[in-house]
């Protein structure tokens, strides 16, 4: 094994492939090599971010950059995939730019939802963005009843904009940012849009033309790599399939891992307040955030219908923020949405031969799309599936990014099967919000099933690499101790908050062709 700075290079056999997690936390960041056919190892990057949460964030995403860079000193990155537009995806393309900026990139490829000469991806965009805005919108709402109209729901409304701040941090929030004095300065945020546009638009440049990738079972090359092929699974232009991110409510048939509540079809409707402030920066009234009035009527003294409303005798009729709910699933909503338009690809070592399925963070609708997909072949997902011997686990772990039957159930070599959970439980598990006990990252249900089918064979972003469970078959113990000898775990300190933290760098395994 060959060296660059101090690094040890990657060395993927005749075939076969080496897959590096870099444990950024809750966030994901893999590097994949290929033997080329010259010899030598040919890379394939797939994002690199962290949740704006994380402690440390900036300090060890340049580390995680500075060791890619040497890494692929020499050669550069061939292909460069950022699958869809969320901060814990992308953040270190900005947090080390200058260091991303040494490395050279032969491919960028980019979800079709990322294409600014498509007019469907030019409208789900802007939907996108209002949707930012509007929740946005509800937190400043949110604080201004707090303040003022709503001192008895303070600890309340606290909570629920904890919770919503928390969850816009994937989309690059900066918690504390909407404590304005103002709707003049309200509306001047609201035209900013997520930072995550900017973070996705400095890996469009990396290259001059970058692709923008549909699904299809027709395989994609990479240049100098014969021997690899990619199949594009997601995101789905069928815009049903785009646009469900929540698996079915009917008892005993839920998709994935969890069955969720009644899907909020009525989230934008409670926000009508956007549509104003949306008008207000077209020259249009402003509203003030904090009351069901317009401006007129707050200069009408005499109004019946407000002094009705301010009577402290009929507060108890009030519904100001009867809305709570629907903020924070507007919120989720909102996130959940742009996990869907991850771009979900397949590597398939030789034609018919072992696969390692990287997808993103895809919610429901996007797997239901894969088994969808024709080929010319006979080739389907499901097929694919039946040979995954890796499988980067989706959004952390998470209740409803992994579907069972027509998902991890159809991954039947389980003789092979490993899976690479990029999780930091501590970190997912502290207060966000009104939940106490933070997000359930990685689920139960999921990692339990995901030990069964792995035999143990668990990669974590966290942890490392864990130790055997308990009532392995001799069998069972063997395939767990060749997996053990083409694992490796590299670890590193970090200064955060003023305490030396000693914890995983990388986690890397050797997949045989």
């Amino acid at each position: 094994m060959t060296e660059n700075n101090g690094v040890p290079q990657m060395a993927p056999p005749v075939g076969g492939a080496v897959v590096r997690m870099y444990c950024t936390g809750l966030g994901d960041c893999f590097l994949i090599g290929f033997r080329a056919a010259d010899g030598k190892t040919s890379y394939v990057l797939i994002d690199c971010g962290v949740w704006k949460g994380a402690p440390g964030a900036s300090l060890w995403m340049r580390r995680i950059m500075k060791h890619i860079r040497d890494e692929v000193a020499g050669r550069g990155i061939d292909l460069l995939v950022a699958t869809h537009q969320h901060w814990d995806h992308l953040s270190g393309f900005h947090q080390a730019k200058d260091l991303f900026e040494e490395i050279d990139v032969k491919q960028v490829w980019l979800p079709w939802t990322e294409n600014p000469q498509d007019g469907t991806a030019v409208r789900l965009a802007e939907e996108r963005r209002m949707a930012y805005r509007a929740t946005v919108a509800a937190i400043s709402r949110l604080q201004a009843f707090a303040d003022d109209k709503q001192r008895d729901k303070k600890g309340e409304i606290a909570g629920v904009v904890d919770h919503l701040e928390a969850v816009l941090q994937f989309a690059g929030y900066e918690p504390g940012s909407t404590r304005q004095d103002s709707t003049e300065k309200l509306l001047g945020l609201l035209g900013a849009g997520p930072g995550t546009e900017e973070l996705m638009e400095i890996v469009r440049k990396k290259v001059a033309r970058p692709s923008y990738i549909r699904p299809s079972l027709r395989p994609l090359s990479l240049d100098g790599v014969p021997d690899v092929r990619i199949y594009p699974l997601g995101p789905p232009t069928d815009l049903k399939l785009l646009g469900r991110d929540n698996p079915s409510t009917v008892p005993g048939k839920s998709e994935v891992y969890l069955a969720p509540g009644m899907p909020h079809n009525e989230d934008f409707a409670l926000f009508s307040g956007v549509t104003s402030l949306r008008a207000a920066q077209d020259g249009g009234a402003v509203l003030d955030p904090a009351c069901p009035f317009d401006r007129w009527q707050s200069q009408e003294t005499d109004n019946s219908m407000r002094a009705r409303y301010e009577d402290s005798r009929t507060a108890w009729r009030r519904i100001d923020t009867d809305w709570l709910a629907a903020a924070g699933q507007l919120a989720l909503d909102f996130d959940d949405h742009l996990n869907n338009t991850s771009l979900a690809l397949a590597f398939e070592l030789g034609e018919g031969g072992p696969v390692l399925l990287f997808p993103g963070d895809a919610q429901v609708g996007n797997w239901l799309s894969w088994h969808e997909l024709k080929s010319d072949n006979g080739l389907t997902a499901e097929s694919l599936l039946n040979r995954t011997v890796l499988y980067k686990v989706g959004h952390h772990a998470s209740h409803n990014a992994t579907l069972k039957d027509k998902g991890l159930k159809m991954m039947t070599d389980t003789t092979r099967l490993v899976a690479m959970i990029p999780v930091d439980e501590e970190e997912a598990h502290k207060p966000k919000g009104r939940n106490k006990n933070g997000w359930a990252m990685p689920y139960d249900k999921l990692l339990t099933d995901l030990q069964v089918r792995t035999e143990s064979r668990i990669l974590r972003a966290d942890k490392g690499q864990a130790a055997p469970a308990a009532g392995l078959s001799s069998a069972q113990l063997k395939r767990w101790n060749e997996f053990d000898k083409s694992t490796l775990v590299e670890n590193a300190t970090i200064d955060i908050q003023g305490k030396t933290v000693t914890r995983p760098l990388l986690v890397q395994y050797t997949v045989e062709g």
